[in-house]
């Protein structure tokens, strides 16, 4: 039996200082950022959808050769490898990102 391997993908809003970490499927499939964070762990507040400015690996030495694929659902995407820097989301300023897509490929 294989078990599905995951990355650890950090949200943070530099406002807030808050965050939240999760362990996203590799090749797994498009879903919704607040479906991929539901059972995250952190302290960033989930009450009225997830607020964040950055998106990155949480463990970008553990994640290996992937990359993360995210955006709005009717807009554009953006991409993120390990040792990238992360990704400031709208510039770096707090957005709602509840229904974000996230997608990890090899």
């Amino acid at each position: 039996m294989s078990s599905t391997r995951t990355v650890s993908i950090k949200l943070t809003n530099n406002q807030t200082g808050g965050s939240l970490t999760a362990n996203v499927p590799v090749g797994g499939h498009w879903q919704p950022i607040a479906e991929a964070f539901a059972g995250a762990t952190g302290s960033l507040s989930q009450q009225g959808g997830i607020v964040a400015s950055v998106i990155e690996f949480h463990e970008p030495g553990l994640a290996g050769n992937v990359t993360l694929v995210t955006g709005p659902t009717s807009g554009p995407s953006y991409s993120l490898r390990p040792n990238d820097p992360p990704l400031k989301v709208n510039n770096g300023q707090p957005l709602n990102i509840t229904s974000w897509m996230i997608f990890v490929t090899v």
